[in-house]
């Protein structure tokens, strides 16, 4: 199942016509209470940066975050019986690593930040592989 705001139902709906073989057949959750619900019986969740990310650990399903730098820090203090149920896939060659979001690089503001688009998806799924395994 993929989740989003309103203006991600573009994106989802091109995701889904490429990978027709996928059992996307829950409709997206109306309320957080719902979404909870969603992603607490999910055998995994593979989020990025976000609110149903943090939300998915919270309720103890299996979570993958691909997540920047920014503030990684945050991530150890979730406790430890939430955080064996977490793969943290991130960059952390990068210069800046922890940046407290103050980014180094000169990008437009919605552009990808180099601590993000250098996670390739070769490492994402080597490292996913066996996490689920």
């Amino acid at each position: 199942m993929l989740v989003g705001a309103a203006s991600d139902m573009a994106l989802i709906a091109e995701l889904v016509a490429h990978t027709p073989d996928l059992p996307w057949i829950k409709p997206t959750p109306s309320s957080l209470s719902d979404l909870a619900i969603t992603l607490a019986q999910a055998r995994f969740v593979i989020a990025n940066e976000s609110g149903p990310m943090h939300l998915a650990m919270a309720v103890g399903a299996k979570t993958v975050a691909i997540v920047t730098g920014g503030e990684f820090d945050t991530y150890p203090g979730y406790p430890a019986h939430l955080r064996q149920n977490a793969l943290i896939i991130h960059d952390q060659e990068t210069a800046c690593f922890n940046c407290r979001w103050h980014c180094i690089h000169d990008r437009p503001k919605n552009a990808i930040k180099p601590c993000l688009e250098n996670i390739t998806v070769e490492q994402a799924f080597q490292q996913i592989r066996a996490f689920l395994q």
